[in-house]
């Protein structure tokens, strides 16, 4: 089954177009959630960090990319930004689950990823 709300060539130019803009690097990331699913998402690394972090999640009926305009809002600022395709959304495996259930999957396995990809 194809995931609902699938991340193409427009939404990933955007997404370069606002590393480019905020001075920062575009990373591809992939988490995995407790159940195996793969999870895909982005990280943006500011040229100078301020020491802070923060995951962002989309809503039920979009994905990664709807997070950008207020992901740029904090990348201006200094902040380690992970936006991340939601189950069966965007470019992300597994099935569809109640949002208790995903956010329970997922949470721990984002944390994971943004350690290893912010601090190394």
């Amino acid at each position: 089954r194809r995931p609902r709300h699938a991340v193409g060539e427009r939404e990933r130019q955007r997404a370069e177009a606002l590393a480019l803009a905020a001075n920062a690097r575009l990373e591809d990331v992939a988490v995995t959630a407790r159940d195996g699913a793969v999870l895909r998402g982005w990280t943006f690394i500011p040229a100078t960090p301020n020491g802070r972090s923060i995951i962002f999640l989309h809503g039920i009926v979009s994905n990664r990319a709807s997070m950008l305009p207020v992901l740029r809002l904090f990348l201006e600022r200094g902040y380690r930004t992970m936006t991340i395709d939601a189950r069966a959304h965007g470019e992300s495996g597994g099935s569809l689950l109640c949002r208790r259930l995903a956010m329970r999957s997922l949470m721990p396995a984002c944390s994971r990823a943004a350690r290893r990809a912010f601090l190394g």
